[in-house]
């Protein structure tokens, strides 16, 4: 498999945006996941992407660019706050 990060979705010059390209190797993997970046991800030029067991890479040539492995996510949903405490909230 390959990707290529086209060039509109740059972060830094030259490079492509973390959080897009976090999102690119996310897809690979299914639910939430964990996504390091090793190094800048170049723009315009094709990847080439390898799993092995759970772990996903980016590769340029040789070079790692990321890795994407399954995470869990420990998150607490606050209760619902009702309207009348809302604007019984904003008088004081």
């Amino acid at each position: 498999m390959d990707v290529t990060i086209d060039p509109r979705f740059n972060g830094p010059p030259d490079s492509g945006h973390g959080g897009y390209v976090s999102g690119v190797v996310a897809r690979f993997l299914e639910g939430p996941a964990r996504v390091r970046l090793h190094r800048p991800p170049p723009l315009g030029r094709r990847l080439d992407v390898r799993r092995s067991g759970s772990e996903v890479t980016l590769l340029d040539g040789e070079a790692l660019v990321a890795t994407g492995t399954p995470a869990e996510i420990d998150l607490v949903v606050p209760a619902v706050f009702s309207f009348a405490g809302a604007e019984s909230a904003s008088r004081g």
